[in-house]
């Protein structure tokens, strides 16, 4: 809905309207929040031999959770081609990391930080954010914590303890499980 006005020429132009900077955030934060509310929970808690990954995925071909490298799993939820987008680069990224160093040099926490890196530019850039919320999990090979982090559509990382949900119902299921 652009206003509309006539020139000194005849010609028909536009007056550009603004929108305060905040404002814009806080529209763009709601719209991705939207998208992501419609797509089903993810579940991941942490126990003595390893970390439970649950999704309710009705589909056989769209798959939510996988392994992106050695005891390493990438979960999540929204907008299906925007996870997969993310969910191929972190593998990309990844392998390069294993190859160029070690394979002990790549951590779902240096993912987790590549992941939010990624989705603050392209929600601070884009006019669209992406519609997504992930999930990584990481299983700790000497007895330590398993590790547990989430990355929201806006890029913040949180360093979840023992147990995390993401998605449509993540705060009741947080509750339940707490």
């Amino acid at each position: 809905s652009m206003p509309w006005t006539r020139s000194d020429e005849g010609h028909f132009m536009t007056i550009p309207f603004y929108v305060a900077p905040e404002q814009l955030v806080r529209d763009k934060a709601e719209f991705a929040r939207k998208g992501i509310a419609r797509g089903r929970s993810i579940v991941a808690v942490d126990y003595a031999d390893g970390v439970l990954l649950l999704a309710e995925n009705p589909s056989t071909a769209l798959h939510k959770i996988s392994e992106v490298y050695d005891r390493i799993a990438l979960a999540g939820v929204g907008k299906y081609k925007e996870f997969e987008t993310l969910r191929k680069a972190g593998i990309r990224q990844a392998d390069l990391m294993g190859y160029l160093y070690s394979r002990d040099d790549v951590t779902a926490m240096g993912l987790a930080t590549a992941f939010a890196q990624t989705l603050g530019v392209i929600f601070t850039r884009d006019p669209k954010p992406f519609e997504v919320e992930i999930l990584l999990a990481e299983i700790s090979e000497d007895g330590q914590e398993h590790r547990l982090f989430r990355v929201t559509y806006d890029g913040t990382l949180f360093d979840e303890r023992k147990y995390v949900a993401i998605g449509g119902k993540a705060e009741q299921l947080v509750e339940a499980l707490g």
